[in-house]
């Protein structure tokens, strides 16, 4: 269930407003998306509102990080600072009603096109100051796995013997790539570190 309860107190007999738009979550943040810009809802670390947002009806899932709904929120508002200070009531719509909304940005990614790259997997386990990374790192650009999350990254071979040091190998990733981002991940299929080092066209980044 998509529910949130926060607990920060506001003013009591605050005035409060309806405003319908957009609901984005994402990593480390979410807003309501309206006509006027995009309220914080809550940032990791920081802002907190107070109350509590439902189940949306449907939603547009461009990764696990990234979701974005309908609806409308009733209830406190601070403009100076574009924040959502109180959720009176939260109401989801169909994406139907934000999609026919002139006034709103539109957020429906493009449909995934399912291709296999093939090049260097650069894995660093983080430490505890620093989170862990992964890229596939192939002829045309160096591609995160962050928007995955690292529970559906490729288990490293022989993980046990890495300890906290990072890892190189050359690796074939099945899924959909968008921008920067592996944003899906079908299949993968590990090759042998001569089959990278032999391909010139992966020498700009200088792996083993």
């Amino acid at each position: 269930m998509w529910l949130w309860a926060f607990g920060f107190a506001v003013s009591v007999g605050a005035p409060t407003e309806k405003r319908c738009g957009w609901l984005g979550t994402h990593a480390a943040f979410a807003e309501l998306e309206d006509a006027d810009g995009a309220w914080n809802l809550w940032t990791m670390g920081g802002h907190l509102a107070e109350g509590e947002l439902v189940e949306p009806q449907e939603s547009i899932d461009s990764s696990p990080r990234d979701r974005r709904s309908c609806g409308c929120i009733e209830g406190t508002f601070e403009r100076s600072t574009l924040r959502v200070l109180a959720i009176v009531r939260h109401e989801p719509l169909p994406l139907a009603r934000c999609e026919a909304d002139p006034a709103l940005k539109q957020f429906r990614p493009p449909e995934s096109v399912i291709e296999t790259r093939c090049g260097w997997y650069d894995y660093d386990p983080g430490s505890s100051t620093v989170s862990p990374s992964a890229f596939l790192k192939d002829k045309d650009k160096s591609w995160s796995l962050w928007e995955l999350g690292n529970l559906a990254w490729p288990p490293i071979p022989d993980a046990g013997e890495l300890g906290d040091r990072k890892y190189v190998g050359c690796l074939c990733m099945k899924g959909a790539f968008r921008g920067d981002d592996v944003v899906e991940l079908r299949d993968y299929t590990w090759k042998e570190a001569q089959q990278c080092s032999a391909d010139r066209q992966l020498d700009r980044w200088k792996l083993p």
